[in-house]
């Protein structure tokens, strides 16, 4: 190996070396604190009780729920977190891509069902993973993920 080349090696290492130090020295230092300051202190939150209208009494049966409160929530979500869907007209399908009736070690069936939205010639397809409890009797909550990766 020439001196050149040899020198050559010995000048890349030497920065190599001194660039892992310099990235040490400034992660150990202030420089890494100047750069991600501490998150400030999160603030007591109470979330509201959802059986407890703003203007009403407290909601004690699930006609109370269904002819009231349940649309004032559904309301403030879509005021405040997912908005509206626009006013078109559009046709919606859904489709079962696969079921598993064993699923998380046969406590539940997991469907995965593709629902179609579509306009035109225009259509988009949100995935949903949805878990049903076995071995139950009567009505139970279901757990839906929504998985945009396809099935």
């Amino acid at each position: 190996m020439s001196s050149h080349a040899f020198s050559r090696w010995a000048r890349i290492a030497l920065s190599c070396v001194l660039t892992l130090l310099l990235a040490t020295w400034c992660l150990e230092s202030s420089c890494a604190q100047e750069q991600f300051p501490e998150d400030p202190p999160m603030p007591a939150h109470v979330l509201p009780n959802p059986l407890q209208p703003a203007n009403r009494a407290e909601i004690k049966t699930a006609e109370q729920w269904t002819n009231g409160r349940r649309d004032e929530i559904l309301e403030l979500f879509r005021t405040n977190v997912y908005g509206r869907v626009p006013a078109t007209t559009y046709d919606k399908s859904f489709e079962v891509i696969k079921e598993d009736a064993r699923a998380m070690n046969g406590d539940a069936t997991l469907r995965q069902i593709a629902i179609r939205i579509t306009r035109g010639s225009q259509s988009l397809t949100v995935n949903v993973n949805l878990f049903i409890p076995n071995r139950v009797a009567g009505p139970v909550p279901a757990f839906v993920l929504i998985c945009n990766r396809g099935p």
